[in-house]
């Protein structure tokens, strides 16, 4: 489940999953306006190790392992960009086997310039207009 706020310049997401331990859920932005694309996709990928809850700003590059260069990729870990997502947190229960992790990323993204080896853009922008 995704539930999400517009907070002025920011978008504040909860992501709601049964996921098993060592696993993860994502949510992002397809690679194409048209329809649903992995490739191109600007991503957040959660889970919730035993260290606690992560989400962690990822561009789809290519239907591949991050090589450090391309594929599936941290932000951070490709060309020096940045990573878009704060303020995570999350809980988990056990009695349900339910999975929470919340995050903020802005609605303009840091390197929405920047693009991939493939020309597309690293960050994508969040629209809250209708259309």
């Amino acid at each position: 489940q995704v539930r999400w706020q517009v907070d002025g310049s920011n978008l504040n997401v909860e992501l709601v999953g049964r996921i098993p331990d060592n696993t993860y859920m994502g949510w992002g932005i397809s690679g194409r306006t048209t329809e649903t694309w992995m490739i191109g996709a600007d991503t957040v990928i959660a889970d919730y190790p035993n260290s606690g809850p992560r989400a962690r700003d990822f561009f789809m590059d290519q239907r591949a392992q991050c090589n450090g260069q391309a594929g599936v990729c941290a932000d951070t870990t490709t060309g020096g960009f940045t990573s878009d997502i704060s303020n995570v947190s999350g809980e988990k229960d056990d009695d349900f086997g339910l999975t929470l992790v919340r995050f903020t990323r802005p609605l303009i993204p840091t390197d929405r310039a920047a693009t991939s080896s493939r020309g597309e853009s690293i960050d994508k922008s969040i629209s809250t207009t209708p259309g």
